[in-house]
């Protein structure tokens, strides 16, 4: 029975390596022909004939054949040099020429994979890896954690495990799912958050939050964890405490318009209970009820779930602000935006309604 196999002919084989316009690279990789051990079936086959399959392809999958990576980079040089948009085949290039040792050349070539789709994970999650062995910490949770947004994303929950635990391991602090929230937290400056300076961008914002309105959402180490991209439940954390202190200032001058209901996806719930994905037991629980029940606010999906580990986009937190507060939109992007990020938008908004209510009261007296 013909054995069925992406190599072909030991003879298509010879003809590819002995090509001498490759010599040099060949040379400059110092792969010798006889360091060449591939498993071949003598019978011809058409999947190892490139003039009968898309050439790019083919030199791809004669690459998943080699023992050896620079072989391996060899032939897909001649994949990219066919098409030089191929994706996959920059990303295995990358991981060729890391197992290579050659940890810059991997980051250029994963760094080309992503230049042609922005929103291809896997390079990010490679570039990541290869970063920290260049010792770029930076640099590798930047990708870690757009690995990971992009997986959650796309819904690969294994990917974005695997993106996760290794974020973690890098460093601990920046687990995107951390949920040790310290609610009983007596905070009342901001000096009191181990991890924030005054040279801080958001410095301000978080001591107008703590100091002023006495919002506080911090974790149970003592650190506000500006970094960390700001979920959903967090938000409804913030929006809750944020609202409810608003409200004790409207109140005292009679000022009724502090909000207005609202729902993201014109999903109006009378309980939290209906949110499909969210239990007594969830640190949100509390916010989203309230915010649910009380306000008659929520940020559910049109499918019932709730979602309160998803990060907030720029976007999605201008369109809920907006909502909420009948605050003018401006220029924004759907990129993920961080605790720090937020700190300063939301103080932003809590003073345009604080304007509002001085303005209501002054014309009011």
């Amino acid at each position: 029975m013909k054995n069925n196999t992406l190599l072909g002919s030991a003879l298509s084989l010879i003809v590819l390596i002995s090509t001498s316009s490759h010599a040099d690279t060949l040379d400059h990789l110092q792969v010798k022909p006889s360091r060449v051990n591939w498993i071949v079936n003598s019978e011809d086959d058409d999947s190892c004939n490139p003039k009968k399959q898309q050439p790019a392809k083919y030199y791809y999958d004669l690459s998943m054949f080699a023992i050896d990576p620079a072989l391996e980079i060899y032939c897909l040089n001649k994949a990219i040099k066919v098409n030089p948009k191929y994706i996959d085949a920059y990303d295995r290039r990358g991981n060729a020429k890391r197992k290579n040792g050659d940890l810059k050349g991997a980051v250029m070539d994963y760094s080309m994979a992503i230049k042609v789709d922005p929103n291809y994970g896997y390079s990010y999650y490679n570039r990541a890896v290869a970063k920290a062995e260049l010792k770029d910490r930076k640099g590798a949770i930047a990708d870690y954690i757009k690995a990971i947004e992009i997986f959650r994303r796309n819904g690969q929950t294994d990917e974005m495990g695997i993106a996760t635990k290794n974020l973690a391991e890098l460093n601990p602090r920046l687990n995107t799912e951390r949920t040790d929230f310290d609610n009983d937290a007596n905070i009342t400056s901001v000096s009191q958050f181990k991890d924030v300076k005054p040279t801080d961008d958001y410095f301000m914002a978080l001591q107008s939050l703590t100091e002023r309105y006495g919002i506080v959402v911090a974790y149970k180490d003592g650190n506000f964890h500006s970094e960390i991209p700001l979920s959903r439940g967090q938000f409804a954390m913030f929006l809750d405490r944020g609202l409810g202190r608003i409200l004790e200032l409207a109140t005292s001058v009679k000022y009724k318009n502090v909000y207005k209901q609202f729902s993201a996806n014109n999903l109006r719930l009378s309980s939290v209970s209906k949110i499909k994905d969210l239990s007594p037991s969830s640190p949100y629980y509390q916010a989203v009820k309230s915010l649910t029940e009380r306000y008659g606010i929520n940020f559910v999906d049109a499918d019932g779930k709730f979602r309160p580990e998803k990060p907030v986009t720029e976007k999605e937190l201008q369109d809920w602000l907006d909502g909420v507060f009948n605050i003018s939109k401006s220029s924004i992007t759907n990129k993920n935006i961080n605790r720090g990020q937020f700190v300063m938008k939301f103080d932003s908004t809590l003073e345009t309604i604080n304007l509002r209510i001085g303005e209501w009261s002054n014309l009011n007296k």
